[in-house]
């Protein structure tokens, strides 16, 4: 995804009118230390990761991977001209995501099935199972964490407190309680993956790992 800026290097705004995108505005998680973006675009911070926010014009265009990559970004100027705040365009932005592209927690074996155009196998409960979340379009699915009783779903589905690995913006890895390793071991894991050429540098979401206390129902930064 672009964002567009002038020569003053602010973000540019296409300035529709709100009620004509309103249902078209969605989510996308970014790495937060993109502060020379960040600066210029309305964000929330979910620890170190940033929510950003896009118009997609058509919610099943033809080819969603790239009519994302190439989607505007919402401004400062967006949500002033709307008059619309930062939180509210979220709780927008989430519905809709939620609403057009429904959260999918798996096994991480099926996944790569699907991707490899395999069948997947029957789900079962076994140790040492790794789940991942995103959406039904496998793109962009790490805002999924973000959904309205996702993060506690997941928990009852795993049976307890996890970890979350950002994978990269498009999922996540969700590993139960009981099955995690040592978390510096596998801080160090998503580290050296991130910094290989496995991912494009813009798909990486964060070098660190989280936690979600099923109990208190938060997320925090291991």
């Amino acid at each position: 995804m672009q964002i567009t800026t002038n020569n003053n290097n602010t973000a540019v705004s296409l300035q529709p009118e709100f009620k004509d995108v309103r249902d078209k505005i969605y989510l996308r998680m970014m790495c937060g230390e993109h502060k020379e973006i960040l600066q210029f675009i309305p964000h929330i911070m979910l620890e170190d990761m940033a929510v950003i926010f896009f118009i997609l014009p058509e919610p099943e265009p033809q080819n969603t991977s790239r009519a994302w990559e190439t989607a505007p970004i919402v401004s400062f100027s967006d949500l002033e001209l709307w008059g619309v705040s930062k939180e509210s365009l979220f709780k927008t932005a989430m519905e809709n995501d939620a609403r057009d592209f429904p959260a999918v927690i798996d096994t991480l074996a099926n996944r790569l099935m699907l991707l490899n155009g395999e069948e997947p196998g029957e789900i079962r409960q076994e140790k040492g199972l790794i789940y991942v979340l995103t959406n039904t379009k496998m793109f962009l699915g790490a805002s999924c964490i973000l959904y309205p009783g996702i993060p506690d779903k997941i928990a009852k589905r795993l049976e307890g407190s996890y970890y979350v690995i950002p994978s990269s913006i498009h999922e996540m890895l969700l590993i139960p309680e009981s099955e995690m390793i040592d978390t510096g071991e596998m801080r160090s894991i998503v580290r050296e993956i991130n910094a290989s050429e496995v991912l494009v540098r813009s798909e990486v979401l964060s070098d660190n790992i989280y936690y979600y206390d099923a109990g208190k129902k938060c997320l925090r930064t291991v």
